[in-house]
């Protein structure tokens, strides 16, 4: 894993989102749950910019952003979402607070709140957050 994995996948090279780095907790936490997955577990998305933030449908407030930079989603090849979530929970400190489970792959941040929450589409195009706790 290397800081290119985290930045901005903009096309502005002067982004904040390129040049502000992970929080040492997420980084730490996202390559423990790599390395546990045997490197099938990767980074689809670390830091953003406001306007690629945006692009993808992030909150105003997202965790993604430099101001907080304390975000990663991750993709797993070949990994069941329910076999994710199971490894998440053995290899990541209780620090990290808050997971997200995404047809997609898995939401990480450190906002210091616990939740948990499962996306389930309501129509096809739509969706929703289910919180858990």
């Amino acid at each position: 894993m290397t800081h290119a994995d985290w930045q901005c996948r903009c096309e502005d090279i002067e982004c904040l989102g390129k040049t502000t780095p992970p929080g040492d907790l997420i980084y730490e936490s996202a390559q423990a749950l790599i390395r546990a997955t045997d490197g099938r577990a990767i980074i689809s998305s670390g830091v953003r910019c406001e306007d690629y933030n945006e692009r993808v449908g992030g909150s105003a407030n997202s965790r993604h952003l430099p101001r907080h930079a304390d975000a990663v989603d991750l993709v797993a090849e070949g990994i069941l979402r329910r076999d994710l979530w199971i490894v998440a929970m053995r290899v990541l400190p209780l620090s990290i607070m808050c997971v997200g489970i995404y047809p997609w792959g898995m939401h990480l941040d450190t906002r210091g709140e616990h939740h948990l929450w499962v996306y389930r589409p309501l129509v096809e195009g739509e969706g929703r957050h289910a919180a858990i706790f």
